[in-house]
């Protein structure tokens, strides 16, 4: 009997289900071997996380909202449970930083100083230009034919595209016209600081683990 015959009989193109977490959140994976070598994939994931704190004459309020939904090809070069994988990811993570001052205090925008009477607060919104992100990895997850339990790993990364940012100053009305100007000019500068500091994570690290059971 020839291998290739063997792994045709011995082929049984069930589905696995995992939970995992990993750099996307917290998510699910649905898959379904449609050879012995090849697979699909498709999976869910999401997250949030908000962090509080006061430094120094500032608050700070981050928001990091994770939300992905990814269709994925697996390839077994080994028919075993190590795969090579590729495919595209709808990709809607953001993040929203907010800075207030506190009552009476100055505080630092581009090249000048200002009062929590000028600006009530500062909000930076970061998005990524990809919507559509392509992905490249390689992990171990069930193939579909070893029933039971298991579990899954996955290393790779996705091309998220350049970051998008927007930093919009809450202006207080009593501020004159041109200083509102000098305000939003400064805002620009950050905005500008901050891309310079992150243009080159143009590609987004991918790291997973989870339990799998397949059916």
């Amino acid at each position: 009997m020839s291998a290739s015959y063997a792994e045709e009989i011995n082929f049984n193109n069930g589905y696995d289900v995992a939970l995992k977490a990993g750099t996307l959140g917290v998510g699910i994976d649905v898959s379904t071997m449609v050879s012995p070598m090849f697979g699909i994939r498709g999976n869910l994931n999401g997250a949030s996380y908000n962090d509080n704190r006061d430094a120094g004459d500032l608050n700070y309020d981050t928001d990091i909202n994770f939300f992905s939904i990814g269709l994925i090809g697996d390839y077994h070069p080994f028919s075993g449970s190590f795969r090579m994988s590729g495919g595209l990811y709808y990709n809607d993570n953001a993040v929203t930083g907010n800075f207030t001052p506190r009552s009476n205090e100055t505080f630092q925008l581009g090249d000048h100083t200002y009062s929590a009477s000028e600006i009530g607060k500062v909000t930076t919104d970061i998005e990524w230009e990809n919507t559509i992100s392509p992905y490249l990895g390689i992990g171990w997850g069930n193939n579909s034919n070893a029933k039971g339990w298991g579990f899954s790993f996955d290393v790779g990364a996705l091309y998220q595209g350049t970051t998008q940012i927007t930093t919009t100053p809450n202006i207080n009305a009593s501020v004159p016209a041109a200083e509102r100007a000098q305000i939003q000019a400064d805002a620009n500068r950050e905005t500008k600081t901050i891309e310079d500091d992150i243009s080159d994570y143009t590609w987004y690290p991918v790291l997973s683990i989870g339990v799998t059971y397949a059916f």
